[in-house]
């Protein structure tokens, strides 16, 4: 009789998994780490310490794409200084970047903007070493249970829900026995808040990257590095443009 009951158990278990597909939307909090030029460190008082995006992740049981659906931004500050006004712009066009997995065949195709150029790179999924803490949470409608891990960049820690039966989350993020709704990445660096969750019966359509200069994450560390470098140089206190700086996410 127990194993009877516990084979119902499991056969409902997968029915409600396979039966799960939807969107969820997610605030995303950014911190920004300025380096400023020398001379220039009164700026650090008005520059922006962090920025906010809203992304959407799109899911079934079997694969899911993860991409922003937050409108270009633009502001501008001007702060007076000794040697006349200054004018700080700050721009923020919203990314046609993707991250799609595949959870069958445990890949992922991630499409990244780098400077209005769009790159896919295609890997192999890594699961985080989480360790599952005795804590609980409700996130919008879904009991949620804690977990963390720890890495050379700091302690991430998320909160996942067993309603939602599949292992999942914002980007990257997943390998845990439910959704991850909220994630708080690299002793806050990055937050990911789940503020609207939406279950359907219906097909729902991750979307695979497709154009795109195909590069390994190797490749695209060293175009990153070398895009960073001209950056620096072209507003940097070599090129005498003191008066103006563009900060871009």
């Amino acid at each position: 009789m127990k194993y009877l009951l516990a084979l119902s158990i499991s056969i409902l278990s997968m029915s409600i998994l396979y039966a799960q597909s939807g969107t969820i939307k997610y605030e995303e909090n950014r911190q920004f780490k300025i380096e400023l030029p020398e001379g220039q460190e009164h700026l650090a008082d008005i520059l922006p310490s962090f920025h906010k995006s809203v992304l959407q992740l799109t899911f079934t049981p079997k694969e899911s794409s993860f991409v922003e659906i937050t409108e270009d931004q633009e502001h501008s500050i001007e702060n007076e200084t000794a040697g006349g006004m200054m004018k700080i712009q700050m721009k923020k066009s919203a990314s046609k970047a993707n991250y799609y997995k595949n959870l069958d065949k445990n890949t992922s195709i991630q499409k990244k903007d780098l400077m209005g150029k769009y790159f896919i790179i295609e890997e192999e999924i890594e699961t985080p070493k989480w360790k599952i803490l005795n804590e609980q949470k409700q996130i919008l409608d879904y009991i949620c249970m804690k977990a963390s891990m720890e890495s050379e960049e700091g302690v991430t820690t998320a909160w996942f829900t067993p309603q939602l039966a599949i292992s999942n989350g914002p980007g990257k993020w997943g390998g845990l026995p439910g959704m991850i709704l909220e994630l708080e990445e690299n002793d806050g660096d990055l937050t990911y808040k789940a503020t609207e969750v939406s279950i359907t019966d219906d097909e729902v359509l991750p979307t695979i990257p497709t154009d795109g200069k195909r590069v390994t994450s190797e490749e695209f560390d060293k175009i990153e590095a070398k895009k960073r470098k001209e950056m620096e140089e072209m507003y940097g206190t070599k090129s005498g443009n003191k008066g103006v700086i563009i900060i871009k996410n």
